[in-house]
């Protein structure tokens, strides 16, 4: 199983809602921060990759489990969602009774 976790550093989520387009969104919504997923793989002894560009997304298709962290920007996160879903073969969806976590 892989965990991707879309880090845009804070607020990424609102793009893909209509409040992205509030004057108010960055200043309101956009909880920035500079944490990083390795050290909760290192925490739980599982394989880590960090994907900073797009290019390098299907390198993380070569684990059969890891914590793989996709660094965005929150402006990049709908088209990154986007290619995800077309590369995986079922949709990005939360598991059903979980809340909507920040996909990409």
């Amino acid at each position: 199983t892989l965990l991707v976790a879309s880090n845009n550093f804070g607020g990424g989520i609102f793009s893909h809602l209509p409040i992205k387009n509030s004057p108010h969104a960055e200043k309101l919504f956009a909880a920035a921060h500079s944490w990083r997923f390795e050290d909760a793989a290192k925490m739980f002894d599982i394989p880590y990759m960090r994907v900073e560009k797009t290019e390098e997304m299907e390198k993380m298709f070569k684990y059969e489990s890891a914590l793989i962290e996709v660094i965005t920007s929150r402006k990049e996160n709908a088209e990154i969602y986007r290619k995800l879903g077309e590369r995986g073969s079922a949709p990005l969806t939360p598991a059903k009774g979980l809340p909507f976590a920040n996909p990409i």
